[in-house]
């Protein structure tokens, strides 16, 4: 995509909202069996000139303007919606995890967004995690802590994503009603190769679980990989091991097979890694 002024990246996501150019797809996310527990929804952008384009491509302009809560809604109001019909269909059950920016939790109708966006797409409010940027300052968490502590009223999930990127420690973490701590793909990359790596990684684990937290791995590619972190009792895992982000009528695919309906493990998803 090329470089543009601030203000016209802005008015050209908005005009992408419009014009229905944006797309939700998802990422498999498996348990320590290797048996799929989730999705990750991830937007993509159809680019009428450059393509398909990922978050890294057009967010982080979005990022300074209320732009990035209207994507932010678009997505969770997606994904509810299409995750509430593959439940009724009778396909496994299914965690849903959505990003949410740093301006989008700090919107004083965050709450009533999630709500309408459950009850549209049919959904218990059980089976939505909501992922929370680690680069969350303490400032930030003061401001949004009442609606984090509405939303796990709810039942709603709460997870720090891409932990070990930004500045906020375990200890600064205990004061919001997690469930999860998903460690960014820099923590897990070299786990195989380098001792300190894996003890990093390891030590994580475990504080997390100290603090009552369950852990999952990101960005998991490879069977050393996959093995040592099972071997540090990871609680689940995603990555390219398991499957890339892909749109709903993929998924939807993987998700009709028997071997999901049965309750068996995917070994599919895991044969690389010899579960």
């Amino acid at each position: 995509m090329v470089a543009m002024p601030i203000d016209g990246c802005l008015r050209r996501l908005s005009r992408a909202l419009e014009d229905d150019e944006l797309n939700v797809f998802y990422q498999p996310q498996v348990d320590s069996s290797g048996l799929l527990q989730g999705l990750e929804a991830l937007v993509r952008w159809h680019h009428p000139e450059d393509g398909l384009l990922v978050p890294d491509q057009f967010l982080p302009c979005a990022e300074s303007s209320d732009v990035i809560s209207e994507i932010g809604d678009w997505v969770l109001r997606t994904a509810c919606a299409q995750l509430g019909p593959w439940q009724s269909a009778g396909y496994r059950p299914l965690r849903l995890g959505v990003n949410l920016a740093s301006r989008h939790l700090s919107q004083p109708d965050l709450v009533s967004q999630v709500e309408q966006a459950l009850a549209a797409g049919g959904l218990s409010a059980g089976w939505l995690d909501l992922e929370l940027p680690e680069t969350l300052t303490r400032r930030a968490i003061e401001k949004i802590f009442g609606s984090l502590h509405e939303l796990a009223a709810l039942g709603v999930g709460l997870s720090i994503d891409d932990f070990g990127t930004g500045q906020l420690s375990l200890s600064d973490i205990r004061r919001i009603p997690l469930d999860n701590l998903k460690v960014d793909r820099s923590l897990v990359c070299n786990v195989a190769g380098d001792p300190n790596s894996a003890a990093l990684a390891g030590a994580t684990i475990a504080m997390a679980h100290e603090t009552g937290l369950n852990v999952v791995a990101e960005g998991v590619e490879n069977a050393d990989q996959h093995a040592i972190l099972l071997g540090n009792d990871c609680d689940g895992m995603q990555g390219y091991l398991f499957g890339r982000p892909a749109p709903a009528y993929e998924i939807e695919d993987l998700l009709s097979g028997e071997k999901y309906l049965s309750g068996e493990p995917d070994r599919s998803l895991v044969q690389a890694a010899g579960v």
